[in-house]
């Protein structure tokens, strides 16, 4: 009797790790979401499946999830599964994304434990689920209108329809209604006349993509705000008739005009795919946007991820020739701005 039960306690852990061994190969994880392009800050359906693919049951499963980035909402982080023979256990909730980018959501790790609670074992999930998300649509408040006034006092009192005193010859594109028939009859030539809103009706957005930190907890929930506000600027500004001029570096400079809001959806998708880069130098920014700006009607907004940027700092920002010039900051994941 005595060297039976040596011999038992003796295989007894030879015996756990075996059964350890059947559930790593036994047990099957699934996930998805259900949709394929995920917004930043908007839920979206999750779920994931734990699958028992073989003949013992399974005692005590544990799944560890990708924290950055993600809000689980309601799901029990902490609980234990249980799992009979060819059977399955599907968990299933919304999650939110609080970032713009490619990370890793989902299930991270599996940790499994014998029925004796002796020995645990952490597996890493071979299957891990990526998320490519894109930039939140955040439209504008009345703090981020009052905010505005910092940059132009005139923006949002522009009245597009008003005609202007002044009238110049027509040219091709001119709307048919801006022709001034009283004018073109007296100098026998059409002539159109020029709307109030012309003379200040454009605004430039330059928006720094250079990556200040090489510590994805860092870079990533800055550059998310820094594209929910560039969003945010050109649904208020467009709102407004105001036509927006987007400077950005990304494989090379690059420029969007927005006229209105049927060219939101173009705009929306450029802005999706913007790649910020260490390498990208903000003044270069500067140099290629300045030559497309004319003098006195136009405003200049500087987006950046820190206050102390390079364009924010340089003595050459007042080579823009523009009417008001503003940088706009975020430094900390948290809004400022200095103008």
């Amino acid at each position: 009797m005595s060297y039976g039960i040596f011999w038992a306690l003796t295989a007894l852990p030879l015996v756990l790790l075996i059964y350890l061994i059947f559930v790593l190969f036994g047990i099957k994880i699934y996930q998805e979401l259900n949709l394929k392009e995920v917004v930043s800050r908007a839920p979206v359906s999750y779920y994931f499946t734990l699958q028992n693919e073989s003949v013992l049951a399974f005692s005590s499963i544990k799944v560890t999830l990708f924290d950055f980035g993600v809000d689980y909402g309601d799901l029990d982080k902490d609980a234990e599964y249980e799992l009979m023979p060819h059977s399955g256990h599907r968990i299933q909730t919304n999650i939110v994304c609080k970032y713009r980018g490619e990370y890793d959501i989902g299930v991270k790790n599996i940790i499994i434990t014998d029925f004796l609670g002796i020995f645990r074992i952490t597996y890493k999930n071979p299957g891990t689920l990526k998320a490519n998300v894109l930039p939140a649509i955040v439209h504008p408040d009345a703090n981020f209108i009052e905010e505005q006034s910092l940059f132009s006092s005139s923006v949002s009192s522009f009245e597009p329809q008003q005609r202007d005193l002044l009238v110049r010859t027509y040219v091709n594109g001119d709307s048919l209604r801006s022709i001034n028939w009283k004018a073109s009859a007296k100098r026998r030539e059409l002539m159109v006349s020029n709307m109030i809103a012309e003379e200040h009706s454009c605004v430039h957005l330059l928006l720094d993509t250079h990556r200040y930190s090489n510590k994805i907890e860092d870079y990533l929930p800055s550059e998310d705000e820094l594209l929910a506000r560039l969003i945010t600027m050109v649904l208020y500004f467009t709102s407004q008739h105001i036509d927006v001029n987007v400077h950005y570096y990304s494989a090379g400079y690059e420029r969007i005009l927005i006229n209105d809001m049927a060219q939101f959806d173009e705009f929306y998708a450029r802005v999706a795919q913007i790649i910020f880069s260490p390498d990208v130098d903000s003044s270069l920014l500067l140099n290629e946007a300045k030559g497309l700006m004319h003098i006195n009607d136009t405003d200049v907004i500087y987006i950046s991820n820190f206050a102390d940027s390079a364009i924010a700092e340089s003595p050459n920002y007042s080579d823009l020739n523009a009417g008001n010039f503003a940088a706009s900051s975020n430094t900390k994941n948290k809004s400022e701005v200095k103008s």
